[in-house]
C-alpha cells in the first residue's frame, strides 16, 4: 500500500506540471492568435486523462481505509474530474475560442492540484 500512496503522491506532482505547461502554452497560442497544434491537443489529453488516473487511484485508496489528513482532499479531485465532462460537453460551441477555455481549464486543474498536493498526506 506504500507504494500506491507514493505513486498517487508522485503522479500528483506530474499532474501539475503537465497541466500548468499545457495551460500556459495553450494561452500563448491563443493570444497569438494561432491554430492549436496536434502536440498541445496530446497535452489536453494527458492532462486529461491524468486526473481521472489520480481519481482511480485515490478512490482505490480509498475503499481500502486510506483517509487524507484533511477530507476537503477529495473535493479537489472531483471538481475538475466533473469539469472537465462538462468542457468537453460543450466543446463544440467553444470552436472559436477552444485554447483560451481550454488552456484556463488546465491552469486551474493545476490549482486543484497543487491544493490537494497540500490536503493530501494519508494516515
Amino acid at each position: 500500500m506504500q507504494s500506491l500512496i507514493k505513486f498517487h503522491g508522485g503522479w500528483s506532482y506530474a499532474l501539475v506540471a503537465i497541466s500548468a505547461l499545457t495551460g500556459i502554452v495553450s494561452l500563448v497560442i491563443a493570444a497569438k492568435k494561432r491554430e492549436i497544434p496536434d502536440l498541445l491537443e496530446d497535452g489536453y489529453f494527458v492532462t486529461f486523462a491524468a486526473v481521472y488516473v489520480q481519481i482511480v487511484v485515490g478512490a482505490y485508496m480509498w475503499s481500502k481505509g486510506l483517509r487524507p489528513a484533511d477530507t476537503t482532499h477529495v473535493l479537489y479531485g472531483f471538481v475538475p474530474a466533473i469539469g472537465i465532462l462538462v468542457l468537453l460537453s460543450t466543446a463544440k460551441s467553444l470552436e472559436s475560442r477552444r485554447a483560451v477555455v481550454l488552456g484556463i481549464a488546465c491552469l486551474l486543474i493545476a490549482g486543484m492540484g497543487v491544493r490537494g498536493i497540500m490536503t493530501g498526506p494519508y494516515y
